[in-house]
C-alpha cells in the first residue's frame, strides 16, 4: 500500500510539473526534423565566439560591462567588482531564472543605466536577477561587435550562473528596440555554435528586417517624431560595417545590388562622374556605397533576423513578439510572427494599436502606457516562473 502511494505521489508530481512547464518540454516545431540545420551554409559575417574571444585577448580589448539588479541578496551573488571580490553569504537561495536584457537605442545610443525606469521594476516583480549588458555601441563598432559581446555575457552566465545568484534554470532573454533584433540573432548564434538556448526571448518593438526595404507602417518613420526616417537610415548606416570583414575593395563592389544590368551601368557611370566631389568630408561614392552595403548584409541572419532559414526559425524557443500600432517598425514584427505561426513556433504576439515606439521609456501616467507595461511584466514574469501559454500552442 505504501508503494502505491509513494508511486500515485510520484504521478502527481509529475502532472503538476507537465502542466507548469510543458511548453519548455515541447520540441520547438514539429518541422524541425524536416529542416537539418547546417550551420556552414548560413552566410553571416559573425565568426566564431572562441575565435573572438582570442582575438579580443590579443587586441588587449577592454571587459565588457554588465549592470545587475536584484530585489534580494542571494547567496553567492558577487558584491563588488573590486579585487578582492566579495560575495553574498547570507541571504536567500539562487533564483532558478534570471533576465538577460539587451537594451535599445539604434545601436548607437543608450546605456543599461537609461533602461533602469523599468528593469529594476521587473527585478522587484520577476524575484530573480536582470543583467543588462552594456555592449559597444556603433558607428566606433559596428555589425557584429554588439553581438559577439552579447553572446558572451550569455555564455558567461551559463558557466558562471552562482555570481549573478541564479541557477540558470530558466534563462529569460529580452530585447526591446535594436536590443531585440540582438536578442534575435543571439538565439541564431546559439544554435549555430550549438549553445543551450534561451528558455523564452522577448522582443519589443524590435527592428527585426534590416534590409532597406518599404512597408505600410515604416511609412509613418515619414512624419514619425520618436523614430523618423532620416534617425532609422543612420542607424543602419552606422551598424553596418563600411568594409565586410576578410574581403578586399573589389570583392565588395562585386557584390550583388538591387536593380538589374542597365540600371547598375548607369550607377557606375555616375559613381566615376562624382568620385572626386566631397559630401560632409565623405566622396559621394563612398556616402552612395554606405547607403547601399546593408543589401550586401541582408542575407546574414544575424544582422538581418527576418532573412533566417526556416532551418533556424523552427528551433526557436517559445517567443514573445510585443509591437507598437504607431511604430514604423509595427510590420517587422508582424511579418516575422507569420513567418514563425506557419512554422509551428510557440508564440505570442500583441500589438499596442494606440501606442507609439519606445513605450517602456513613457511616463506611467496614462492607461495604455500602464497596459503595455503591465502586459510586458506580466509576460516576462510568467517566462521567468516556466509558464507561458502560447497563442499558437
Amino acid at each position: 500500500d505504501d508503494d502505491d502511494d509513494d508511486d500515485e505521489d510520484e504521478e502527481g508530481d509529475e502532472e503538476k510539473s507537465l502542466m507548469v512547464s510543458s511548453v519548455f518540454k515541447h520540441t520547438p516545431s514539429v518541422l524541425a526534423d524536416k529542416y537539418e540545420l547546417d550551420a556552414s551554409k548560413i552566410p553571416t559575417q559573425c565568426i566564431n565566439n572562441d575565435t573572438w574571444i582570442i582575438d579580443e585577448l590579443e587586441n588587449n580589448i577592454p571587459s565588457i560591462s554588465v549592470r545587475v539588479l536584484s530585489y534580494k541578496s542571494r547567496k553567492g551573488m558577487v558584491l563588488s567588482n573590486t579585487e578582492p571580490q566579495e560575495f553574498c553569504e547570507k541571504g536567500e537561495p539562487p533564483s532558478d531564472a534570471i533576465v538577460l536584457h539587451l537594451h535599445g537605442g539604434g545601436f548607437v545610443a543608450q546605456t543599461s543605466k537609461s533602461h533602469e525606469i523599468y528593469l529594476r521594476h521587473w527585478a522587484q516583480e520577476c524575484d530573480c536577477p536582470v543583467v543588462s549588458v552594456d555592449y559597444s555601441a556603433a558607428p566606433a563598432n559596428p555589425y557584429p561587435s554588439a553581438l559577439q559581446e552579447c553572446f558572451y555575457i550569455y555564455r558567461y552566465i551559463l558557466n558562471n550562473s552562482s555570481r549573478f545568484g541564479t541557477t540558470a534554470k530558466r534563462i529569460v532573454l529580452v530585447g526591446d528596440s535594436a536590443g531585440g533584433n540582438l536578442a534575435m540573432a543571439l538565439c541564431y548564434k546559439c544554435m549555430m555554435e550549438k549553445m543551450r538556448l534561451p528558455t523564452t526571448v522577448v522582443c519589443i518593438y524590435a527592428p527585426l528586417n534590416t534590409a532597406p526595404q518599404l512597408s505600410p507602417s515604416r511609412l509613418l518613420a515619414a512624419i514619425d517624431p520618436i523614430l523618423p526616417e532620416g534617425v532609422m537610415r543612420a542607424c543602419l548606416a552606422a551598424y553596418t560595417p563600411t568594409n565586410q570583414q576578410g574581403m578586399d575593395e573589389k570583392q565588395i563592389e562585386s557584390q550583388p545590388t538591387h536593380g538589374n544590368k542597365k540600371e547598375r551601368e548607369e550607377e557606375e557611370e555616375e559613381e566615376e562622374e562624382e568620385e572626386e566631389e566631397e559630401e560632409d568630408g565623405l566622396s559621394l561614392q563612398e556616402c552612395r556605397r554606405k547607403q547601399t552595403m546593408p543589401t550586401a548584409y541582408t542575407q546574414d541572419p544575424l544582422f538581418n533576423p527576418i532573412c533566417a532559414p526556416n532551418a533556424l526559425l523552427v528551433r526557436l524557443p517559445p517567443l514573445h513578439l510585443i509591437a507598437a500600432g504607431l511604430d514604423p517598425l509595427l510590420d517587422d514584427s508582424v511579418s516575422f510572427a507569420m513567418r514563425c505561426s506557419e512554422l509551428g513556433v510557440p508564440m505570442r504576439f500583441k500589438v499596442f494599436e494606440h501606442l507609439p515606439h519606445g513605450f517602456l521609456k513613457f511616463p506611467r501616467d496614462g492607461a495604455q502606457v500602464c497596459a503595455a507595461m503591465a502586459y510586458c511584466t506580466e509576460q516576462i514574469k510568467n517566462a521567468t516562473h516556466g509558464i507561458m501559454e502560447p497563442d499558437n500552442y
